[in-house]
């Protein structure tokens, strides 16, 4: 065991490094949980900022960011209706695409034939789905 190297007691960020704050990912390289904990946080912040960019965002009590411009208020009845025709705009927001996904289920749609329709992945048809089911069993 003279071949291994000791563990630090820090990472290179300052983070100390205990049995509850290291672990090993699928390449058996040790890594420190807060440094992985802040760049997954990092990530999620850079692609919220991405996928609203110019849209009204608000900070929400507890630190969340909310896009006022994909909320379910911002219905544009006309990419439903391409959407549902299978024609969509190039962007649907997140309250028309679930619009179109209940108006194509109720047709009777597969998800498979509802994504292909409205131009997007069956598991995002499916989640919308499952939200809808929570929504309406509440």
């Amino acid at each position: 065991m003279d071949h291994l190297r000791p563990i630090p007691e820090h990472c290179h960020r300052g983070h100390r490094l205990d049995d509850t704050n290291l672990f090993y990912n699928c390449n058996g390289t040790l890594l420190c949980r807060s440094c992985r904990h802040d760049i997954e946080r990092a990530y999620r912040h850079r692609k919220f900022a991405q996928k609203h960019a110019g849209h009204d965002v608000t900070q929400v009590s507890d630190n969340r960011r909310h896009c006022r411009t994909c909320r379910t208020a911002d219905l544009d009845e006309v990419a439903v209706e391409r959407a549902t025709a299978g024609d969509p705009p190039a962007h649907l927001n997140t309250a028309e695409r679930a619009a179109a996904v209940f108006q194509l289920t109720s047709k009777g749609l597969t998800n498979a034939a509802i994504a292909q329709r409205i131009r997007c992945h069956p598991r995002t048809v499916y989640a919308i789905r499952q939200r809808n089911r929570a929504q309406t069993a509440t």
